[in-house]
């Protein structure tokens, strides 16, 4: 319950994972066109790389079909927005730092300020740059509990049901 999750995205040294622990690692990569993904399990490693468009066949069964109830949509829309706001309001943010150039000179100088005063107005933890170098970078690093996630998936639940 107590296990942090850390989110880290780098794009200056294109680092993407998410960690739970030094237990668990699951990184992602860009191999040429496609995505890949390495999912480390101390002590496993195994790498998988999506290519091209193979899909299998699906084999097309004949079930019984179960009478159900209709859902109340409505419910468990409202449901959803709720825990969905309160699973994102769960993540703290550690470091969140973004170097932007828009290819502009004059629309740089305008951002100057703006970034500015939302650099005055926030933590130490958050940086906001305009460099004029055509360098576009991000860092972000935010961390979430399995107790909180947990948490609000009962409260979900509870709204539903």
């Amino acid at each position: 319950m107590f296990i942090s999750i850390i989110i880290h995205i780098e794009t200056e040294k294109e680092l993407f994972f998410i960690e739970a622990s030094p237990i668990v690692r699951v990184s992602f990569f860009q191999p040429g066109k496609g995505l890949g993904v390495t999912i480390r399990i101390i002590p496993f490693k195994k790498e998988f790389v999506a290519s091209g468009s193979q899909t299998k066949p699906k084999v097309e069964t004949k079930k019984k079909k179960k009478k159900h109830s209709k859902p109340n949509w409505r419910k468990i829309r409202n449901a959803a927005i709720v825990s969905g706001k309160e699973f994102l309001q769960s993540f703290k943010v550690d470091v969140f730092s973004w170097r932007l150039d828009t290819g502009d000179y004059v629309l740089n100088a305008k951002i100057i300020p703006v970034f500015a005063l939302v650099n005055a107005s926030t933590g130490d933890n958050l940086h906001w740059q305009v460099n004029f170098q055509d360098e576009n970078t991000l860092k972000l690093i935010v961390h979430n509990r399995v107790g909180r996630i947990a948490w609000i998936a009962i409260k979900t639940a509870f709204r539903i049901y």
